[in-house]
């Protein structure tokens, strides 16, 4: 009887493996069982388990333009008057993807803007409308965004940790 209840539980365990990949795509290997150290938070992103660091260091970046689902977890300094369109987030390929914006260096015009990829998407709380941008330009103001829900004709960005400072809806 021993050996018919170890039999049953093989398959089970097999069907509980995880593959890792690298952020080049590239397979690491197979897992029962996979928890985050310190400093890591794991999320799923369009049934993909990404790893970020939370609290630690974070990729930082000041180049503005689109942003992809590769990029979540990054800080994004404006160096002056810089526009990040987000990831589209439309077919559910980015929920649970994050973002923080920060405002670098004061700027005498719009500063740092940030843009939904899509008419049907809206950054909650932030804007009135689908489609519109927010910007700030003061330095160190800062928010982190996240993608949360999408409910088949809209999509939504929400701030999650906090908004600092004064972010304008630009339309």
């Amino acid at each position: 009887m021993k050996y018919l209840i170890l039999l049953a539980l093989v398959p089970s365990l097999a069907d509980a493996s995880v593959k890792v990949f690298n952020k080049s795509n590239a397979q690491v290997g197979i897992f029962s069982d996979v928890k985050t150290g310190y400093g890591l938070q794991a999320t799923k992103v369009s049934g993909k388990a990404y790893l970020s660091t939370v609290g630690g260091v974070q990729e930082q970046s000041s180049t503005s333009g689109d942003l992809a689902v590769a990029d979540c977890g990054k800080t994004l300094i404006s160096d002056g008057e810089d526009t990040w369109r987000l990831p589209d987030i439309s077919a559910d390929s980015a929920l649970g993807c994050r973002f923080t914006f920060v405002v670098g260096a004061t700027s005498t015009a719009v500063g740092l803007k940030i843009r939904p990829k899509t008419e049907g998407e809206q950054i909650l709380i932030m804007t009135n409308n689908y489609g519109d941008d927010v910007s700030a330009d003061l330095q160190g103001e800062s928010v982190t965004l996240e993608a949360v829900k999408n409910d088949g004709v809209h999509a939504f960005w929400a701030p999650v940790a906090g908004v600092n400072g004064t972010w304008v809806d630009l339309n």
